[in-house]
C-alpha cells in the first residue's frame, strides 16, 4: 500500500472582502502559506498539440492554430457566407480544432465501444486527459488493471463545459434517445465519468459561466480544498464544435471575425476565431504538497470570481467590476503591480473587449501604488488557438503555467500595431511580439496573473506563483533500480516504451529513483508488461528501446544488478504482484513527470442521418438503409471471438434494435422481450446490418437485426411503472 502522508494543517479560508483602499496585504513567509494551492499534475490537448509540450512549442514559437474549418467537421460551403444578415449561415469560416476529436479508447475505461459511439467526445476527451494529469502528478496508482486515485478517494471533480452539439449528430441519425446517448449527453456525467471510474467521492460538479467556465471551477476547487472538502482536486475544462450551430450563433450576435484573425490588442482586431481545447490540473493543499514530495508545476495563491451586475447591454462587459475583481484577488494573494511580471488576459480580439480589459488591469494595478520595475507582458492564447470558450480558462492557466517552468513569457501572434481605443502610455503593459527570457520579481519569485470572463457576467481571476524550489536531492549510492513499465496490451506498452526512452534521452532526465519510485507507486500496473533492473540512464534506454521493438519484457545485467531485484523483475513481467511501497527507498526519492498513458486512437463516431426508408419489400415490414457496416476489424467484433472468428456480441444487437425503436418513437426505457438468435452475425468481412421495425398487435414493436443469412428478432415495448426502471 502506498505511504500515506501526516495530515497538514487545516488551511485557513480566504481573505473576506476588504474596504477599497487598505494597505495590500503581503503573503505569509515561508513555504505552504495559508490558503496557497500547489498544481500537482497538469494535462492538456489544443490546436496543433497532442499534449503540453508541444502546446509549449506553438506558444513559445509564436505559431496560431487558426485556419479554415477542417471538412469532417462541417461543409464551409453550404455554411458559410460574408452576408452577416442571413440568420441561418455564419460570416465565419475559421476555427482552430482539435485533431482526432473522433479517437477514443473505450476499453481502458471500461466502456463497450456503443457506448463510445453514443457519448460525447467532450466527455470522452476529458476522461482520457484527466487520467495523463493524475499519471502526470504520480497518483494514478493502483492495482493490476485496477486505476485508482493514488492514495485517496477524498478528490473532488470541478469541470468547465457545457451540452455539446454531439446530440445532434445522435438526433439526426435517430440515436438521441438511447440510454447511453442520455448519459452521454449530460454535462453532470461529464465531470461524474473519472469519479465513476475511480471512485472518487469529493465533490463533483460542472460549472457554466460561459467563457470563465474552467477558471471558475478552477476557483471552485481551490476553496474546496480550502474549506478541506477534499484532500486533492480535478479541475479543468473542454469545448469542442462537431457542428456550425455554435458558429451560427455567435455570427447571427456579431462576434465573429470576418477574416478569420484573433488579434488580441491589435489595430486590427474584429471579433472572435473559435477554438477548442481540453485541460485538466490537479490541485492539492501546498503545505501537503510539499510533505508528500509532490512534483509542483505552480503556486496558485489566490482566486476570486464575482458579476458585472448592469452594464450597457446583457453580454456587455463591466471595466468596474474588473477592476474590483482584480484589485481583491492581488489583496488576497499578498502581491502589488511591482511583483507581477506577465498578465495573461481574456484578450478575446474585439475591438471593444480588449479595451476595457486593459482599462480595468490598468486601474487596479494604478491602485496599489507599487510601481512595477519594468514594462509587464500581456498576453493572451487566444492569438494561438482562437476563443476555446468553456476550456479558455485552463488554456490560459497552461499556458501560465508552463512559462513558468521555462521561465520564458511567449510572444502574443498578430500584434503588430496597437488598438486606437487602448493607450499602452498609461503604463505599465507591453505586448511580446517575441518570447523572452522572464525575470524574477522583486521578492526573487516570477508571479502572473490570468483573467477569464464569460458573456454571461461572471468574471474569474486568479494569481499563480512559480513553485518554491526543491532543496536538492541528496546523494544517492550508485545502486540497482527496479524500473517497471506496463499497458493494457502490447501495442500500448511498445508505444509507452518509445515514449518513455525518448523522454529520458535527454540530459534533463529524472534520476533512477525518481524514476522507480513514480512508475512503482504512482502508476496503474497494467497486464502487459517490461520490467528492468539498471544502474545507469543510458543502460535503461537501451534496454527500453530493444523491449519496445520485441526484446525481453525484462533486463537483468548479473554484474550490475542484485539478485532480488532481478526475481522481482521477472516476477512483475510474468504478471505477478510487487509491494512497491516496500521498495521505496529512503534516500530522498521523489515524483516526478513522466510519459502517460498511450491511449489507443480508435475511431467512435454516429453514423450519418439514415435515409427515409423504402417502399415496404414485404407487408409489414420496414427496411431501411443499412445502420452500420461492420469490418473484421472493428472493436465491437475484433475483441469479440467465437473459435477464432470474428462474431457479433449479442449484447451489441440488443443495442442496435434498442436504437431503432427509438427512431420508429418508442423512447424511453424499454423491456425487450421473445428475443430469438437465428444465426450469429459473423464478421469475416465487411457486412451491412439492417434493422427494421414494425408494429406489434400487443403493443410495442416487433424488430429484426439482419446481415445476410444471420438474423435476430424479438420485441420492445415501454417499460411500465413498477418493471423495475431506475428514478436517478
Amino acid at each position: 500500500m502506498p505511504r500515506r502522508a501526516p495530515a497538514a494543517a487545516k488551511a485557513a479560508p480566504a481573505e473576506e472582502e476588504q474596504s477599497p483602499d487598505p494597505e495590500p496585504a503581503r503573503a505569509p513567509e515561508g513555504p505552504g502559506a495559508a490558503g496557497d494551492i500547489a498544481v500537482i499534475g497538469m494535462s492538456g490537448r489544443f490546436p496543433g498539440a497532442d499534449d503540453l509540450d508541444a502546446f509549449w512549442h506553438n506558444l513559445e514559437t509564436g505559431r496560431s492554430e487558426i485556419a479554415e474549418v477542417p471538412p469532417e467537421r462541417w461543409d464551409t460551403a453550404r455554411w458559410y457566407d460574408p452576408d452577416r444578415s442571413l440568420a441561418d449561415r455564419t460570416d465565419s469560416k475559421w476555427a482552430a480544432t482539435l485533431r482526432g476529436a473522433d479517437e477514443f479508447d473505450p476499453g481502458f475505461f471500461r466502456l463497450s465501444p456503443l457506448e463510445a459511439e453514443a457519448m460525447d467526445p467532450q466527455q470522452r476527451l476529458f476522461l482520457q486527459e484527466a487520467w495523463k494529469a493524475l499519471e502526470d502528478a504520480g497518483h494514478a496508482g493502483g492495482g493490476t488493471d485496477r486505476p485508482a486515485a493514488r492514495g485517496t478517494r477524498d478528490c473532488g471533480v470541478f469541470v468547465g463545459c457545457g451540452a455539446g452539439d454531439y446530440a445532434d449528430l445522435l438526433g439526426a441519425a435517430g440515436a438521441a434517445d438511447t440510454g447511453h446517448a442520455f448519459l452521454g449527453s449530460s454535462p453532470s456525467v461529464l465531470a461524474a465519468r473519472i469519479s465513476y471510474f475511480l471512485d472518487l467521492t469529493g465533490p463533483t460538479m460542472a460549472v457554466d459561466t460561459a467563457c470563465s467556465s474552467s477558471l471558475t471551477a478552477v476557483h471552485l476547487a481551490c476553496e474546496s480544498l480550502r474549506r478541506g472538502e477534499c484532500r486533492t482536486a480535478l479541475a479543468g475544462g473542454v469545448a469542442l464544435m462537431l457542428t456550425p450551430r455554435l458558429h451560427i450563433r455567435c455570427s447571427n450576435a456579431g462576434m465573429l471575425s470576418p477574416t478569420g484573425t484573433s488579434a488580441p490588442f491589435d489595430a486590427r482586431a474584429d471579433g472572435i476565431v473559435l477554438g477548442e481545447g481540453v485541460g485538466v490540473v490537479v490541485l492539492k493543499p501546498l503545505a501537503r504538497a510539499l510533505a508528500d514530495g509532490d512534483h509542483i508545476h505552480g503556486v496558485i495563491k489566490a482566486t476570486g470570481v464575482n458579476g458585472d451586475g448592469r452594464t450597457n447591454g446583457m453580454t456587455a462587459p463591466s471595466a468596474a467590476a474588473q477592476t474590483e475583481l482584480l484589485r481583491r484577488v492581488h489583496r488576497a494573494a499578498g502581491v502589488t503591480g511591482a511583483d507581477i511580471g506577465y498578465v495573461e488576459a481574456h484578450g478575446t480580439g474585439t475591438s471593444l473587449g480588449d479595451p476595457i480589459e486593459v482599462k480595468a488591469l490598468q486601474d487596479a494595478f494604478r491602485a496599489d501604488g507599487a510601481t512595477p520595475a519594468g514594462p509587464v507582458a500581456l498576453g493572451s492564447v487566444k492569438a494561438n488557438i482562437g476563443h476555446t470558450t468553456m476550456a479558455a480558462g485552463i488554456a490560459g492557466l497552461l499556458k501560465v503555467l508552463l512559462a513558468l517552468r521555462h521561465r520564458r513569457i511567449p510572444p502574443t501572434p498578430h500584434f503588430t500595431a496597437t488598438n486606437p481605443r487602448i493607450d499602452l502610455a498609461r503604463g505599465p503593459f507591453h505586448v511580446p511580439t517575441r518570447a523572452a527570457a522572464w525575470d524574477p520579481g522583486p521578492g526573487g519569485v516570477r508571479v502572473a496573473t490570468l483573467s477569464s470572463f464569460g458573456f454571461s457576467g461572471t468574471n474569474a481571476h486568479a494569481v499563480i506563483a512559480e513553485a518554491p524550489p526543491r532543496p536538492p536531492a541528496p546523494a544517492q549510492p550508485a545502486r540497482a533500480h527496479l524500473i517497471p513499465v506496463s499497458a493494457r496490451d502490447q501495442e500500448a506498452l511498445s508505444r509507452t516504451l518509445t515514449r518513455l526512452a525518448d523522454a529520458l534521452d535527454t540530459e534533463e532526465a529524472p534520476a533512477l529513483a525518481d524514476l522507480a519510485l513514480t512508475l512503482g507507486t504512482g502508476r496503474t500496473h497494467f497486464p502487459s508488461r517490461a520490467a528492468f533492473v539498471v544502474r545507469e540512464r543510458a543502460e535503461l534506454v537501451r534496454a527500453l528501446r530493444a523491449a519496445a521493438h520485441g526484446g525481453t519484457p525484462y533486463v537483468h545485467a548479473p554484474a550490475t544488478g542484485e539478485p532480488a531485484l532481478r526475481r522481482l523483475a521477472r516476477t512483475y513481467a510474468d504478471g505477478g504482484t510487487v509491494d512497491w511501497a516496500a521498495l521505496r527507498p529512503e534516500d530522498g526519492a521523489r515524483r516526478v513527470p513522466l510519459p502517460t498513458y498511450s491511449f489507443a486512437r480508435e475511431r467512435h463516431w454516429i453514423t450519418g442521418p439514415r435515409p427515409a426508408p423504402a417502399a415496404p419489400e414485404q407487408p409489414g415490414d420496414t427496411p431501411g438503409a443499412p445502420d452500420r457496416v461492420l469490418r473484421p476489424d472493428d472493436r465491437v467484433v475484433a475483441d469479440h471471438r467465437l473459435a477464432g472468428r470474428p462474431v457479433l456480441p449479442g449484447v451489441a444487437g440488443l443495442s442496435l434494435a434498442v436504437r431503432a425503436a427509438a427512431a420508429h418513437g418508442l423512447s424511453g426505457p424499454v423491456r425487450l422481450s421473445q428475443v430469438r438468435w437465428l444465426r450469429p452475425v459473423e464478421v469475416t468481412a465487411a457486412r451491412d446490418l439492417r434493422v427494421t421495425t414494425e408494429e406489434h398487435p400487443a403493443g410495442g414493436l416487433r424488430f429484426a437485426l439482419t446481415a445476410g443469412d444471420a438474423c435476430l428478432r424479438g420485441r420492445v415495448q415501454p417499460l411500465r411503472a413498477g418493471d423495475g426502471a431506475g428514478d436517478g
